[in-house]
């Protein structure tokens, strides 16, 4: 199967479809702010026994290897019912989420 190739040109035609003004240089720009968009979905403070792993929707699970786990801060303290670390990282995970969001809705804006 061959690996579809997403160019300036098909992109602002499918932009063009949903209501969205397609500028080639708003194009480029957008696609930079989309690329350091995975940079809002990591905290400082890391997983619990973990603190190297920054990501708060994807990580190695603590007893999985190189399994991964989802949303695993909240996910494994809820395994452990650990319900403070639980309580913590939810509201770690709805913060990192709600940053992502918001900067998808302002890259989203930025093309209408």
């Amino acid at each position: 199967m061959a690996a579809a190739v997403l160019t300036a040109a098909s992109l602002g035609a499918v932009a063009a479809t949903q209501g969205f003004k397609s500028d080639g240089g708003k194009l480029a720009e957008l696609n930079r702010e989309l690329q350091g968009m995975e940079q809002d979905l990591l905290y400082s403070g890391g997983l619990p026994s973990r603190p190297w792993f920054k990501h708060m929707v994807y990580a190695a699970g603590l007893y999985t290897g190189y399994g991964a786990k989802t949303l695993p801060g909240a996910r494994e303290a809820i395994e452990e019912q650990q319900w403070d670390t639980a309580s913590q990282y939810i509201d770690v995970v709805a913060g990192t989420l709600n940053k992502y969001s918001a900067a998808l809705d302002k890259a989203t804006a930025e093309l209408k």
